[in-house]
């Protein structure tokens, strides 16, 4: 007979959803009643090349992940998050989000509560005016910003 390695979790699961009204009770949790049972599988098939703008690995051994945007949208840092859960899968480094704002925008939402998840990041706001006081330097110059004079 063959026995899963994952039989605890399997009987936990199972007595979960077949227990549910006394589930909450039996782990110790005051919450609210339980309404339903949500399936668990969320198959996944994606086929796509999403990019974060840049992402640069810091002396601490963090990452610097910087995004640049000149809109707003609601899924905006759901995005982002995404994006860093899956550098974080990848890499297991702690990841700083900066999104850079530039136009007209002068306020973003820089943070996301879901639940167990509370997302933020840092919103930096560059308008049209301040952004044409700096000038990009060649290539050779490591692609550095530097003051306009």
């Amino acid at each position: 007979m063959d026995v899963s390695n994952k039989n605890n979790d399997i009987i936990l699961k199972y007595m979960s959803g077949a227990f549910k009204d006394s589930t909450l009770d039996f782990y110790g949790l005051d919450l609210p009643k339980i309404k339903g049972v949500v399936p668990t599988e969320l198959p996944v098939l994606e086929v796509t090349d999403e990019m974060m703008d840049y992402v640069f690995e810091l002396e601490d051994n963090t990452y610097l992940h910087l995004e640049f945007q000149t809109t707003t949208k609601s899924d905006d840092l759901a995005r982002f998050l995404l994006y860093d859960a899956r550098l974080y899968k990848k890499d297991k480094s702690k990841i700083k989000t900066v999104v850079i704002y530039s136009g007209d925008i002068e306020r973003a939402d820089d943070w996301l509560e879901i639940g167990s998840i509370t997302y933020k990041v840092n919103n930096t706001y560059r308008s049209k005016a301040a952004s044409s006081q700096y000038s990009v330097v060649s290539i050779q110059n490591n692609n550095a910003l530097q003051k306009a004079v």
